[in-house]
């Protein structure tokens, strides 16, 4: 979004970074939310979490550098799915989540978003 940019390549870069939130979220939502498969381990569904965020959020970066703190929101489905176990563990005072489940869904991935996003910025272009 520079400001030699045409509009129709604005639309399109923005459609790239909504794209790229969308399923960068959706991805950490079902990876957290979901069952591990036969034989996986939970280092590598973490690992592999990691590296979708760190890959989303530094594709966010890249695409706006100026605006790499957009990068924040490709941890949206961590933190939704977080949020809502915070939310009944204080409502309802249940067990869940613990303490290992809210610091993956509500720190983690805002952590990694913004070093994504820092990261693309520092390997795209600079802006002018």
């Amino acid at each position: 979004m520079t400001g030699m940019e045409s509009p129709g390549a604005a639309l399109v870069r923005g459609a790239g970074v909504t794209l790229v939130i969308v399923a960068t979220g959706a991805f950490g939502l079902g990876g957290l939310f979901s069952d591990r498969s036969p034989g996986e381990s939970l280092a590598l569904r973490l690992a592999l979490l990691t590296l979708v965020q760190l890959l989303g959020a530094g594709l966010v970066g890249l695409l706006v550098p100026r605006w790499w703190w957009l990068a924040l929101f490709t941890a949206w489905g961590p933190v939704l799915l977080g949020g809502v176990g915070l939310y009944v563990k204080l409502r309802h005072q249940t067990t869940f989540p613990n303490v290992r489940f809210l610091v993956l869904s509500l720190a983690l991935p805002p952590f990694l978003a913004v070093a994504g996003g820092l990261l693309g910025r520092r390997w795209g272009p600079r802006p002018s």
